[in-house]
This record gives structure tokens, sequence and C-alpha cells, in this order.
């Protein structure tokens, strides 16, 4: 069952030496699927700069509970990124007698986080510097963005109305005055105004 799930699976005693390992995770370690795994530790079969990212958590498991974590480790010539998972193994007195290891690829989806990033990034330096107060307005009529010039024309550092009602950054009068044009722009409507401020 183990050799055909998407997974890296290995078991540990409490010395950290290596009991059982699926396909994947002796691949993945430059073992032999039919290798014996005498001599195998978790160092030896992570390596040093993995082994080092995992090690903080230890203690946590061999207290007896569940952790979860990101790891980064070399692959295929590349940066990867897993999800480590380390659950502990208890026997029927509930001591911690061992834990697996259970790690699952998750480079895609972080290398689409970093991507996601880096447009946010350039949004924020685009909008940042221009001559306008830019703001996204969502249904419930709270501020998700706004940019530096909220700074100049409001006194506000972007961040301080993040999450905010628009009446309570633009006070009552300014916000009723606008009301009207704000549901029609909630309403799928493109609306364009003159006001004083």
């Amino acid at each position: 069952v183990t050799d055909n799930i998407p997974a890296l699976v290995g078991y540990f005693d409490r010395e950290q030496n290596c009991l059982f390992s699926n396909v994947r995770a002796r691949q993945t370690a430059g073992l032999d699927k039919s290798a014996s795994l005498k001599g195998t530790t978790l160092r030896s079969a992570l390596g040093k700069a993995v082994h080092a990212q995992l090690e903080p958590y230890l203690p946590v498991v061999f207290s007896g509970k569940k952790v979860r974590f990101p790891v980064r480790a070399p692959m295929h010539g590349r940066e990867g990124y897993f999800q480590a998972n380390l659950m502990p193994d208890k026997n029927l007195r509930g001591e911690v007698v061992g834990f697996y290891l259970m790690s699952f690829n998750i480079t895609a989806l972080k290398q689409a986080e970093l991507r996601l990033a880096e447009s946010e990034l350039r949004l924020r330096a685009i909008t940042d510097n221009m001559p306008a107060l830019i703001t996204y307005i969502d249904r419930e009529e709270k501020i998700t963005f706004a940019n530096a010039t909220s700074r100049e024309w409001l006194g506000l550092d972007p961040a301080q109305v993040l999450g905010r009602h628009v009446q309570e950054v633009s006070g009552r009068e300014v916000y009723e005055s606008r009301r009207p044009m704000l549901a029609r722009a909630l309403s799928g409507e493109r609306v364009e105004f003159e006001a004083r401020m």
C-alpha cells in the first residue's frame, strides 16, 4: 500500500534508526528497494541539511504529539519543497516507541505561491507609485487592498485600512454620499463620478 501512495514514508525508532521505508523514500535516500535498512538512520537517509530542519520537531513527536511543517530539500538538481508529517507510535502503555515520517512533494504548490507573491509585489510597486488612491472593496464593503497614496491622502498607512469598513475609514458623511455608487459598482456596473473632499 505505502509503495503506491504519492508520499515518502518511513518508520524510525527512538534512536532514529530506520526500520521501514517505502519505495519512494528509498529512491530519494539513494537506497536500493531490496537493500537492508540496517545502519540507516534518519540523518543518513535525509542528509545533514534536511535532518537539521526536522531536528527541532523531534522532541514534539517524542512527547506524543503529531507535528507538520515545511521542508526545503534538493530535488533533481533544483530546490524542492515538501510537507513533512511526524506521527508518534505508542505502545499499549502510551509510551512513544518510535515515529512515522510521511512527506509529500509540494514543490509545484510552493512555486505557484512564490509566483503569486512576486506578482503581488509587482502590483504593489506599480500601484504605490501612481498618483491615485486605489482601494479594493469586497462585498461586505471592507477594504482588502489600499495603495501607498492612502498615507498621503487619508493620513493612514495602507495596513491600517485593511479589513476595515469603508464608512469607518472615510467617515459617515462621505460614505453616505458614495453609498449609491458603491452599491451600483458591487452589482457589477462600472461607475464614474466627481466629488469634492
